[in-house]
């Protein structure tokens, strides 16, 4: 693998993107169309999202004002608050502890509060870890193990956690909600239940798994998950 980047790298032009190849203007809507499940040209995406990031701006500019944090971009305000001594985690293994204590108790405290609002759950335990040190050595990243739909087959989320000043306390609770339940993992155990193809479990759009997950996330917070926290709803954001 690393010997074909190096090779592609000396012949690649120094120009980013598609534009400059013959035909690539129409490959890259093509594969946008593709990749989105839907027709949808690059000025379109970009429009919408503009679109959102201007709505997230605006829903979190009075979430800042709640916790003091005025003047500055939304970025900069950002890094304030991860930087507080509240949202800061040790970069050692007293901080990824407790940022995996964290996101294990917020999936405690969510749990019971789903089947009113997505309706079956999956029954299976899910618990979420770090990487391991080996894990990391051998260059694994973060990844989900998917339950069944019963308590006999358990899932989990494994959280890479090597760069803790990416991982302030205030982004944990929605990261569980999309990693885990109501996101990526009862999307698997539904499949399980259904008992998909082996190609459509195999080869699933990345639009509809990240769509559900997203989806799943926004509706923790219009359950008011995040009323009183405005922190966490930030992390939303």
């Amino acid at each position: 693998g690393h010997a074909l980047v190096s090779k592609l790298k000396r012949v690649a032009p120094a120009a980013p993107g598609m534009h400059h190849l013959p035909g690539g203007g129409d490959g890259y809507a093509a594969m946008l169309s593709l990749a989105a499940t839907m027709d949808i040209t690059p000025d379109q995406a970009h429009a919408l999202a503009r679109d959102l990031a201007d709505r997230f701006t605006a829903e979190a500019e009075p979430l800042f004002r709640r916790l003091g944090l005025a003047g500055g971009t939304s970025g900069e305000r950002f890094r304030r608050l991860a930087q507080r001594p509240d949202q800061a985690l040790a970069d050692d293994d007293t901080g990824r502890a407790a940022a995996v204590a964290a996101m294990n108790a917020h999936l405690t405290a969510l749990r019971p509060l789903l089947p009113a609002v997505f309706g079956r759950m999956t029954r299976a335990p899910i618990t979420i870890r770090a990487l391991t040190t080996a894990e990391l050595a051998a260059g694994r990243q973060g990844f989900r193990q998917d339950p069944g739909f019963g308590a006999d087959r358990p899932g989990g989320y494994v959280v890479d956690l090597s760069r803790m000043a990416e991982r302030p306390r205030f982004a944990l609770p929605t990261m569980t909600d999309h990693e885990t339940l109501p996101g990526h993992l009862i999307q698997a155990a539904w499949a399980d239940e259904a008992g998909l193809h082996p190609f459509r479990a195999r080869f699933q759009s990345g639009a509809v798994l990240e769509g559900w997950s997203t989806y799943a996330q926004t509706l923790v917070v219009e359950m008011g998950v995040y009323d009183d926290d405005p922190a966490a709803r930030l992390g939303y954001c």
